[in-house]
């Protein structure tokens, strides 16, 4: 009581060492079975169904794995990609599939990515879950909570779930006392999200075997991560994602930010099941987390009170930053402390007498598993759009306009609406915004670099010290607007819709036309029959 020194439980090492052994690898077996099973389930329900910053990141590893080129398309340069792991993983297998298939055969590769990544994470707090001595069913409820989480799912096709795989893994890792292994999941954890460098940090110090030699865990960790940082500083003229400075102008429509996403989720009619069936756990997590630090602070849920609260921290960042509410900022508190609720359910269910507790925490686990899967299963098999989606068309949508435009265009360029990863992904053809042309970029750099604060600044102008400031957006005949309702069919009008946002329609201009009102035309709104 009163410490929070992490130190081995003592029921770690019981006396029938090779028995614990054997129930050690048949947890570790049953826990990557489990988790390969979902996750081509995962797969199937969801990959025809992803999100726009989904198909930007499959852009550029297919772009990578053709030609070289660290952009969304093989020829144009930018370097907006946020996951530079991510994108380097799908690429690797990308291009292994087109040396075998001739065919690069980007969403069976995110397939096997996903799926790998949820074995990885099962894999991981199976050694996590056996360590601390917490239950089978407990553990089992929380992985499963995790990977089927509506929020998870939703932003398939990101780096999530390779994120949530690797920090699982480097608190294993930490807790096993393995510096070296942790530094080298430090580094791949960086490379997957620069903004998780807080939480490799925290881990770092809170666990004894990792801050004991920090040296051991810090060569790998620089070995990893430095010679990307250090390519991409010299050769893309910035050593961190554009990404950084684009998204915090970046504005949602509404206002919502990451302080009022939550709210804007749960508020929604079409996201309010998912959403809250992802954040109930999380919440129980929280709650147990807060009444450990203010009753307990200590026993065997003191080393995973670390993880629940890294992701506290993450959050927090977050909650300072304040950026534009996008889903993926969340997934990694959510799953965090949804583990560290798993972890809870065993005191919590041993108030209760002990032939009961184990009923009470699969009760507690089939509940909220079934809970949860019932909806996905109800939002369509498999999905048209992910059941948290605010994109303004369908993907199979966007895939039939980039099929048209690649035809249109016949080898020219056109700006962008405002999402480009989904009609670039059909297109094949270059399709200009800030995310996907390095001199449309600029301005967004610019624009962020004067506003910043003397120290913010500093920081701007060494990232960007070779970064090419006259570089011009690529020249353009057409571009591309979206707006509210569906207009009368024309060759240049593309209707689509979207759960969340209703009916709307594309419209394709030339680039010096005068910019169209909020709604367009003024003509009576065009419903086609349904069919």
């Amino acid at each position: 009581m009163g410490s929070s020194t992490i130190t081995r439980p003592k029921r770690e090492v019981p006396a029938n060492t090779g028995n614990t052994m054997r129930q050690f690898g048949s947890r570790t077996q049953w826990f990557a079975l489990i988790a390969l099973v979902v996750g081509l389930f995962a797969y199937w329900l969801t990959h025809a169904g992803l999100t726009d910053d989904g198909y930007i990141t499959l852009d550029y590893a297919r772009a990578f794995a053709t030609d070289g080129t660290w952009g969304m398309t093989p020829g144009l340069e930018s370097n907006s990609a946020t996951s530079p792991f991510n994108v380097l993983l799908l690429a690797g297998l990308m291009f292994l599939a087109k040396l075998i298939t001739g065919e690069t055969s980007p969403i069976i590769v995110l397939g096997i990515v996903t799926v790998a990544a949820m074995v990885a994470t099962a894999a991981w707090w199976s050694v996590i879950s056996k360590r601390l001595g917490i239950s089978w069913s407990s553990a089992l409820t929380g992985l499963v909570l995790v990977l089927l989480s509506p929020f998870a799912l939703s932003v398939v096709g990101l780096e999530t779930q390779l994120l949530l795989a690797l920090l699982v893994g480097l608190f294993a890792e930490g807790l096993r006392g393995r510096p070296v292994l942790f530094g080298v999941l430090a580094g791949l954890t960086i490379l997957t999200r620069l903004d998780s460098v807080i939480v490799v940090f925290a881990l770092s110090l809170a666990l004894a075997g990792v801050r004991r030699k920090w040296w051991r865990a810090l060569v790998p960790t620089l070995i990893v991560g430095l010679p990307w940082f250090v390519t991409s500083w010299l050769t893309l003229g910035s050593a961190i994602p554009d990404t950084l400075a684009i998204k915090q102008q970046t504005e949602l429509p509404g206002g919502w930010t990451f302080k009022t996403g939550l709210w804007l989720f749960v508020s929604s009619a079409n996201s309010a099941v998912p959403a809250i069936l992802s954040l109930i756990p999380a919440v129980l997590g929280l709650i147990a987390l807060i009444y450990w630090v203010a009753k307990v602070r200590g026993g065997r849920l003191a080393p995973l009170a670390i993880l629940g609260g890294a992701g506290v921290l993450y959050f927090l960042v977050y909650l300072a930053i304040d950026p534009a509410a996008f889903l993926w900022y969340y997934v990694p508190t959510v799953a965090l402390l949804t583990f560290f609720f798993a972890g809870a359910l065993d005191p919590l269910s041993m108030r209760i007498r002990a032939v009961r507790a184990s009923a009470l925490r699969a009760v507690v686990g089939l509940v909220l598993a079934v809970g949860t899967l019932i909806p996905e299963l109800l939002h369509g098999l498999p999905w048209q759009t992910p059941p948290i989606f605010g994109n303004w068309a369908l993907p199979t949508e966007y895939m039939r306009i980039g099929n048209d435009l690649a035809t249109r265009l016949n080898g020219e360029g056109m700006l962008a609406p405002g999402e480009v990863g989904t009609l670039m992904f059909g297109c094949q053809c270059d399709i200009i915004d800030q995310f996907s042309d390095r001199g449309a970029a600029i301005p967004y750099l610019r624009r962020q670099v004067n506003k910043a604060g003397p120290l913010t600044k500093w920081a701007y102008e060494l990232n960007y010290a070779n970064l090419d400031w006259t570089k011009q957006r690529t020249p353009l005949r057409w571009r591309m607007e979206w707006h509210p309702g569906w207009i009368s069919p024309r060759p240049d009008v593309w209707n689509v819709h979207s759960p969340g946002i209703g009916p709307g329609h594309f419209i394709m201009l030339p680039i010096d036309a005068p910019k169209s009102p909020v709604i367009f035309p003024p003509e009576k709104p065009y419903y086609p029959p349904e069919s």
